[in-house]
């Protein structure tokens, strides 16, 4: 189902392995935005498989053409709670600094609103310069989280 969102953005829900022609818009995406990704066929099924679990995507449209996304997580926990995780936020590297990743958000925010979710949680880094905008829709820090590594 597509929505109307501000800036000439249309979103569509992405939550089921069969939505392959989009599945495959949005691996392309992926692959465009992040260096991490190279092979089309590995985020295809990738994709599937997290859609056949709790994540689902909204696939940003302008004229047509996707442009971003936003990646979802829905936990449901004992307490019978639902809270719902932005694990993914990205918007083309040509579409930046337009304001889309802002309405992206918001839209994102908005159908969790619906869906009677009472918190949204997102994951960033420190370093990471969309976290600016996360601040500034309310998100707010709760926890920090040490970085680890080992050196081989």
């Amino acid at each position: 189902m597509r929505r109307r969102v501000k800036n000439g953005l249309n979103t569509e829900k992405l939550h089921t392995p069969e939505q392959t022609d989009r599945i495959e818009e949005l691996a392309d995406l992926l692959i465009q935005i992040s260096s991490l990704f190279e092979d089309k066929e590995n985020m295809i099924e990738s994709l599937r498989y997290e859609m056949e679990g709790d994540m689902s995507y909204y696939l940003a449209l302008k004229n047509g053409k996707a442009v971003g996304y936003s990646g979802l997580e829905e936990k449901s926990l004992f307490s019978e709670q639902t809270i719902y995780w932005i694990k993914e936020l990205g918007i083309h590297p040509e579409e930046r600094r337009k304001g889309l990743a802002t309405e992206l958000l918001k839209h994102t925010m908005n159908k969790l609103r619906e869906y009677e979710g009472r918190e949204i949680y997102i994951d960033t880094h420190s370093e990471n310069p969309a976290k600016t905008l996360y601040e500034k829709l309310g998100f707010q820090i709760v926890e920090k989280m040490p970085n680890l590594i080992y050196e081989m």
